[in-house]
């Protein structure tokens, strides 16, 4: 199969590669709305219920290394099956999107985590014909938006609200600015009812970030000792009902998995007690199949559930 595609700043995928994404999330060009923006919600439904989110290159392989090079998500993502975390996914999303003909550019945003971190999430954002731009992630696990939201400061246009999640976007300054007049936008969740209270998962500067600029941040992400991706096995993915609509979600957790379903009600699936049980649920419910070098690649790490019986 061909390479991508490579501009300066736009590398984008084939009509040979597109067909085979479109194989891969279970959408075939047939089903497309010609509507931008319905299709546009279309595609990102079907990434976000068929690739996972997942931090296991960093400990089922040899090198632990994560690659942005559009080539290289192509062959995880849609030749082995597997997903990949913020950066990964949202980089090949954007390759998808271009080639369709969509506008975005990327942009740097800061996770809360109880206070503000550091830049260390990725996201795209995409400008409609018309001029309307959305926040159009892939990449943020368990409360993930399912689908664009409106960049607008008109609180009753930039929400979402699903049977697991409620979700909406705020332009407003942080606790940590020094300046009051500063302004991002801040995606906030809520869990299902009238009574749950909104929380800030992260805030995006509206600016675009290039890819030098995630080479570091994702340099520093998938190699710092303390973060959570370095530290814990984690894989999650959506599931949509038989309308549909994205109902639940499914999220391994070092040795556990559940799910996350309507009203907040979470159920736990199973308890993992062996790596051997881990590598048969990441395919049973994520259909990521690992090679015999790739089980290897975590023994005598931290994240291994010690007891694996080879």
């Amino acid at each position: 199969m061909s390479p991508p595609i490579v501009g300066s700043r736009t590398p984008k995928y084939t009509p040979a590669q597109l067909d085979a994404y479109f194989a891969r999330i279970k959408f075939p060009k047939a089903e497309h709305p010609t509507d931008r923006l319905a299709l546009l919600t279309a595609l990102q439904r079907h990434q976000v219920t068929t690739v996972p989110f997942e931090s296991l290159t960093l400990h089922y392989s040899k090198h632990r290394r994560l690659s942005l090079d559009p080539a290289d998500l192509f062959a995880k993502i849609v030749t082995r099956g597997h997903g990949g975390y913020c950066m990964e996914v949202n980089t090949f999303f954007a390759c998808v999107l271009r080639a369709l003909g969509f506008t975005l550019i990327h942009a740097g945003a800061r996770v809360r985590d109880g206070a503000w971190l550091g830049l260390s999430h990725m996201v795209n954002i995409v400008t409609i014909d018309g001029g309307a731009r959305y926040l159009v992630d892939v990449g943020f696990g368990s409360n993930g938006a399912c689908q664009p939201i409106p960049l607008s400061e008109d609180p009753a246009v930039a929400r979402f609200e699903r049977r697991h999640l409620r979700g909406r976007v705020t332009r407003r300054a942080m606790d940590i600015h020094t300046d009051p007049d500063q302004r991002v936008w801040v995606y906030e969740t809520a869990l299902p009812g009238p009574t749950a209270e909104f929380e800030a998962q992260y805030s995006v500067l509206d600016a675009e970030f290039f890819p030098e600029d995630f080479e570091i941040m994702n340099l520093a992400t998938s190699t710092l000792p303390t973060g959570l991706f370095v530290k814990t096995v984690l894989a999650t993915l959506q599931v949509a009902g038989d309308d549909g609509e994205v109902e639940s979600v499914v999220i391994l957790l070092k040795d556990t998995i559940k799910r996350r379903i309507g009203d907040g009600k979470t159920e736990v699936l199973e308890t993992l007690k062996s790596e051997d049980d881990r590598v048969k649920a990441l395919e049973k419910y994520y259909g990521v199949v690992l090679t015999d070098e790739e089980r290897r690649g975590i023994r005598g790490l931290a994240s291994e559930i010690t007891d694996a019986p080879y």
